[in-house]
């Protein structure tokens, strides 16, 4: 709870938005929610349609870019057309985050 009044405190609870706070923050998490934390990116980094935050933001990319790529595969779709001239650059800031997040640990780049 130190944590969501020191970084989280303008997000409101239950929101996609908060998840990522603890993402970003991850360092500062205690041993036990930094392992929640894990588990669940590992979860979304196995398959993308968990990522609430990713299909949110690149709904339209996904549409535009990997209308039948099978869900566990969309990130992987989304990075290879990533520096299209047609990106929404949100969703392109929102792709380098995932491939940031897998570069961190070899256990979230499946």
């Amino acid at each position: 709870t130190t944590l969501f009044r020191s970084y989280c405190q303008t997000i409101p609870y239950g929101n996609a938005q908060m998840i990522e706070c603890l993402k970003e923050n991850r360092k500062q998490l205690t041993p036990r929610c930094h392992q929640k934390v894990f588990k669940l990116q590992e979860s979304e980094m196995m398959d993308s349609e968990l990522d609430y935050t990713l299909m949110r933001v690149c709904k339209q990319m996904i549409k535009r870019f990997c209308p039948d790529t099978d869900s566990k595969n969309i990130l992987q779709c989304l990075k290879q057309n990533k520096n299209s001239e047609t990106m929404d650059p949100k969703c392109k800031q929102m792709i380098t985050k995932r491939q940031i997040t897998q570069n961190a640990d070899y256990r979230l780049n499946p």
